[in-house]
């Protein structure tokens, strides 16, 4: 049962509980089963606290307050302000924290495997070591909010609002992430295995070391997004991703190749151009440009000067020395003539000099 003394002084001010605490020291507070409902927790250092069973319905605690190693077995939550309070390694059996306010709150060492935190502000808040497979996290505030080696396996993050939070060594494998916007959000080793990303917007956001494998990313925009080795084997509906063509790779990204795509799609991306495209194809087309009408120009020159030379042969032969024998000669020269080909010739030429000049200037890079 609860100490009254101990009830009174953590409401009686942080300044009369550091007053308290001095005179008390070493004593472990008990406020197990007590009411504390509609009332404000002002003291700040509330380590190892009993609070066991307690009613803390529409209970303020300060922001600051620290309830590192607390105990709130069976406590009674609804509407509980825990904004900006550390709620590490808490004991919270039978406790459901998806009724309680949990902005800038700092949660560690918790499980709250299956919670329902749909719709909730979690702005700023920092899950470090927690359990959140098969959570609930649809239409949340993630704004700069945390998330550092938690499991997040089967869970549920769509429809999330826009947000800047941070991943770090994730688990969340065959999670939904449908609908969402992740706006410049930092994912850090994260696992994303067999996890979908339809409809959800990456946008500016960084990748590395990401495991994408098996993953869906139908409608899912990749627009200046980097990922920095990641692993893309199986990787599905990746033709139906948008702005793939602007995402940054770098490092050893693997496996984009086996992604699941239709054949038409792997015959014609970029990459398969980009085999045709670093033949010289730009050099063979000018060059060609070049030495076609050259060679027919000279076949021209021939042909005149020959028709020339026959000409004034057969009028002069008699009046030039060896005449005779220079139009015997002549005679079994003949004109070259213009070969058939030689305009579909210059016209291929053209269009292979435009088409690869299209590709110089065109063709993506990155």
């Amino acid at each position: 049962m609860a100490i009254p003394e101990h009830v009174q002084i953590i409401t009686a001010g942080n300044d009369a509980f550091v007053t308290w605490r001095q005179q008390h020291h070493g004593i472990r507070l008990d406020c197990s089963g007590a009411n504390l409902s509609n009332k404000t927790v002002t003291a700040l250092a509330l380590q190892n606290i009993n609070l066991n069973g307690a009613n803390l319905t529409r209970t303020i605690f300060s922001p600051g307050v620290d309830l590192t190693n607390a105990e709130l077995d069976n406590a009674a939550i609804h509407d509980t302000d825990f904004s900006a309070v550390q709620l590490r390694s808490v004991s919270l059996a039978g406790v459901d924290l998806s009724k309680a306010k949990l902005t800038t709150a700092t949660i560690q060492n918790a499980n709250l495997r299956g919670i329902n935190l749909s719709g909730h502000d979690l702005t700023g808040t920092t899950f470090m070591s927690v359990v959140l497979d098969k959570a609930d996290l649809s239409k949340t505030k993630l704004e700069h909010a945390v998330f550092q080696q938690v499991q997040l396996n089967e869970a549920d993050l769509s429809n999330i609002e826009r947000s800047k939070a941070r991943f770090s060594y994730a688990e969340a494998k065959n999670c939904r992430i449908t609908d969402s916007n992740f706006f410049e959000c930092g994912f850090t080793g994260c696992d994303f295995r067999w996890s979908d990303f339809t409809g959800t917007s990456f946008v500016q956001c960084e990748f590395e070391h990401t495991n994408f494998e098996y993953s869906d990313w139908r409608n899912a925009d990749f627009y200046h997004a980097t990922i920095k080795d990641g692993h893309l084997t199986g990787v599905k509906n990746a033709h139906l991703a948008k702005n793939l063509l602007r995402v940054r790779a770098s490092g050893t990204t693997q496996n984009f190749e086996d992604c699941e795509r239709p054949r038409i799609n792997k015959l014609v991306d970029w990459e398969q151009v980009r085999i045709i495209g670093r033949l010289p194809f730009f050099t063979v087309s000018t060059t060609a440009l070049v030495l076609i009408p050259l060679y027919l120009y000279l076949i021209s020159i021939y042909n005149a000067h020959l028709s020339a030379w026959k000409v004034a042969l057969e009028s002069r032969t008699q009046d030039i020395p060896f005449g005779t024998t220079m139009q015997n000669a002549f005679s079994r020269l003949h004109e070259v003539p213009i070969p058939t080909l030689s305009a579909l010739s210059l016209i291929a030429a053209i269009l292979l000099l435009i088409a690869s000049s299209i590709y110089i200037f065109f063709a993506h890079r990155e």
